[in-house]
């Protein structure tokens, strides 16, 4: 099966992809990092380096450090201990943060 991605649209996040930015956030002890650290920097250059998707099916915004950022918050509003507001995290999230054998919020 072959997926095309119009020039814009969301590509959406892998397995592979959620595993690295969780264990950045089990590294931090499961705290928001910052968008303007050089950690959500590296992330994102990490991630444009990767052999996750196809690079012709990428624009400019893929995986920058504001989508690299809203990802780690995204995982970490599964983390037990989050008590902000509800984000709105992926059924795909959820699963990463399970196997990260951690305890979730339903």
């Amino acid at each position: 099966m072959i997926f095309q991605y119009a020039q814009g649209m969301a590509i959406n996040w892998t397995m592979d992809e959620l595993i690295l930015v969780c264990a950045e956030l089990r590294q931090n002890s499961w705290e928001s990092i910052k968008m303007a650290d050089e950690r959500v920097t590296e992330l994102s250059e990490l991630l444009h380096r990767s052999p996750f998707h196809p690079r012709e099916e990428r624009d400019d915004s893929f995986r920058s450090r504001a989508s690299v950022h809203l990802k780690l918050e995204n995982l970490r509003a599964c983390h037990h201990s989050y008590s902000g507001a509800p984000t709105n995290a992926s059924h795909l999230d959820r699963e990463v943060a399970e196997s990260s054998s951690m305890t979730v919020r339903a």
